[in-house]
């Protein structure tokens, strides 16, 4: 999985995508994670964990009989987490529906990484010190919602607690895995406090059941909103949301698929330029007929679908989609760039933002000679000197860019930031 977030991937150089934007943030939807249990299938799960917590009091076999009961449980947790994962917002369809293989593995997995985080905090604290052994923990318990949900999409364990694939979930989801971590800190704790709110009305015998039915309430609500935030990141995370009621009818998607894996590249790439044709504002599928194009090695289409694309997904503020394009394009023809100086100097700014500081110098070099006279011309010469100096360490480079800029555009906005830049460069080098 990466930035480029592939729906289906062909070959290294073929990625479908889907946007996600129009996806409710899932901070605005916590009402409907705690109505989602309230579903014939969640409380047939819920009645059945508390009917055998009842009935546990009365057997001499009750640790068993609660064992499966959690088994039961934790596996229809993961599978409520995978369904909602692929954009299924509620449990229809949850039961007889597609899930990852080695979904009845799921809760010994789980359960597999609560033992090995125990093991290697205790070990940590034995050999290193209890301080250390307790970050060690802290470290674990924030990355566990990372591993649950690797868990839950793909059934592996292997990658559940690969620190590549946990930190990969982490920093797409960014500052929204910090606010996922503190709603489930206060779902972890949601079962005791209603139950010490009301434990006094409940007789002692139904104890049991009650908190029973309470944590598997809050564990269902719990599955559920980490599932509904990889549906709502899937676009980052390359998850597959295509519902499956739509499998019935073969999607767009599949068609092209289909036709690419029976080696009909032309039947694919009409099937692509079709859509894009009927549906000129849809991103996704311009871009998917720019990558057929590429896979189909027809060079001079590409180059001119990537100049139709690139703008359009630059004024979506798709600045990383439009510059893996413009890589792409270049990788066709090294002559490749955009007509609009806008276009080109907007790509060099996105390229600054993810600190690639030579293929903004590579994308703004000559930019006064291929774009005469163009009004971005002074912005550019800025970009590229801010460049040079902050990020290349080439300050006389720098200054003579500035001195060029002030020289000829003297009422250029940008004349005067300029000014100011080249002297904090001189007093610099004077000192």
């Amino acid at each position: 999985m990466q930035e480029g977030r592939p729906m289906r991937e062909v070959d290294a150089s073929f990625r479908v995508y889907e946007d996600s934007s129009d996806i409710a943030p899932f901070w605005q939807q916590m009402p409907s994670f705690f109505a989602y249990p309230f579903h014939w299938t969640s409380g047939l799960v819920i009645g059945v964990c508390m009917g055998l917590a009842l009935f546990t009091q009365f057997t001499g076999f009750g640790f068993l009989l609660m064992s499966l009961a959690s088994v039961a449980y934790v596996r229809f947790g993961y599978l409520v987490l995978e369904h909602t994962a692929h954009g299924h917002l509620t449990p229809d369809g949850l039961w007889g529906g597609e899930s990852s293989a080695d979904s009845p593995w799921r809760p010994y997995k789980q359960w597999f990484i609560l033992a090995l985080i125990f093991g290697l905090c205790s070990v940590a604290g034995y050999h290193l010190g209890w301080t250390l052994g307790f970050l060690l923990y802290v470290i674990c318990m924030f990355a566990l919602p990372a591993s649950m949900m690797s868990l839950g999409v793909n059934g592996s364990l292997r990658e559940s607690i690969d620190p590549r694939v946990l930190w990969f979930i982490i920093s797409q989801l960014g500052g929204a895995y910090l606010l996922l971590g503190f709603f489930l800190l206060l779902l972890s704790a949601s079962s005791w406090a209603v139950f010490a709110l009301i434990v006094k009305w409940i007789p002692e015998i139904l104890g049991v059941p009650v908190f029973v039915g309470l944590e598997t309430y809050f564990g269902l609500v719990t599955f559920h909103l980490m599932g509904y935030v990889l549906y709502q990141y899937h676009d980052r995370l390359g998850l597959d949301v295509r519902s499956r009621s739509e499998a019935k009818q073969p999607t767009e998607q599949e068609l092209i698929s289909k036709a690419l894996d029976e080696n009909r590249v032309q039947d694919a790439l009409g099937l692509a330029y079709e859509a894009q044709r009927t549906r000129p504002d849809d991103l996704d599928a311009i871009e998917r007929y720019f990558k057929l194009l590429l896979l189909a090695k027809q060079p001079e289409k590409a180059l001119n679908q990537a100049q139709r694309l690139i703008p359009l997904l630059l004024a979506k503020q798709r600045g990383l989609r439009a510059l893996e394009c413009y890589l792409a394009a270049r990788e066709v023809s090294t002559e490749f760039r955009m007509v609009r100086a806008g276009d080109q100097l907007a790509l060099a700014r996105t390229a600054a933002l993810e600190r690639k500081d030579l293929l903004v110098m590579k994308l703004l070099l000559q930019f006064d000679r291929v774009y005469a006279g163009a009004a971005e011309v002074p912005t550019a010469w800025l970009l590229q000197a801010r460049t040079m100096s902050e990020r290349l360490k080439q300050d006389e480079a720098a200054m003579q860019l500035l001195r060029l800029l002030r020289g000829k555009y003297p009422k250029a906005p940008e004349a005067e930031e300029a000014k100011r830049l080249y002297t904090a460069l001189k007093n610099i080098h004077q000192h």
